[in-house]
């Protein structure tokens, strides 16, 4: 179901996005706003912070730390951060600072730059769906004492892209948008 997610995801941006050009994808309603291709070089950055610990439990690198294993919090937070950074804004926030897209303009290949990223990622959902990783906790790249069931991290970039997705949607659909 996860990797039907991702590809259903990746199909979406590319039906909506692949045939903007350069001017459209860094267009932005107003200086506070993100552009079409900010949104997603900010959903690559996020999601590029998670491949490293994603690669190290496929490869066997990776064993559930002390405080990994201990923590009261693991399954709050997880199902937390999914509910509050997931499709349905349920308020704004402040991406960190690691997570932030580029301030200027971004190529016109973003599109495909974010196709070809979501390939890698799904080539590592398609390995990570798999009971033997049930009990596996990873913490997160923003805040090492942050931890989350490696499901509910896979469930967050999902419920991450979607949010992204739908803000890029809404800046195509403003009717200043440039055509």
């Amino acid at each position: 179901m996860l990797t039907s997610q991702l590809e259903i995801l990746t199909t979406s941006i590319d039906n909506d996005f692949g045939k903007l050009n350069k001017l459209q994808l860094n267009w932005k309603p107003d200086k506070q706003s993100w552009s079409i291709g900010q949104c997603l070089h900010h959903l690559i950055v996020s999601n590029e912070k998670y491949i490293p610990a994603l690669q190290d439990v496929i490869n066997g690198k990776h064993k559930n730390s002390f405080w990994q294993k201990v923590n009261p919090f693991t399954n709050y937070t997880g199902k937390e951060m999914i509910r509050t950074l997931g499709f349905v804004v349920v308020k704004k926030y402040k991406s960190p600072r690691i997570f932030l897209p580029t301030s200027s303009s971004v190529g016109g290949h973003i599109v495909s730059d974010f196709i070809s990223h979501q390939q890698i990622l799904l080539s590592l959902f398609e390995k990570l769906v798999n009971p033997i990783y049930s009990k596996t906790i990873i913490s997160s790249p923003v805040a090492g004492l942050i931890t989350l069931r490696l499901e509910d991290a896979m469930n967050l970039i999902i419920a991450h892209e979607q949010r992204h997705i739908n803000q890029a949607l809404k800046v195509k659909i403003k009717p200043e948008f440039p055509q």
